[in-house]
């Protein structure tokens, strides 16, 4: 169903909290659900827009980290 296929990809993209793969799952939540209802086109775009969002944070946090203390991420 549509309800499930958005709550697998928000899980998923919130999961791994990365961008690439939430774009993936956003990506691939949107074809899927696109084919089966106009509604889907509309939500996937949504989607990306949260994924952009919590790129934006993350990077931000990121870049927190790196001016702050010594972080243990690599770049």
């Amino acid at each position: 169903s549509v309800a499930k296929t958005y709550a697998v990809g928000a899980v998923a993209t919130f999961h791994f909290g990365g961008f690439t793969y939430g774009y993936f799952w956003i990506y691939l939540c949107h074809c899927t659900v696109s084919w089966t209802c106009p509604i889907g086109l509309i939500g996937g775009y949504a989607l990306m827009v949260v994924a952009i969002i919590q790129y934006w944070f993350d990077r931000r946090k990121l870049l927190l980290n790196l001016n702050g203390e010594s972080s243990s991420i690599e770049l």
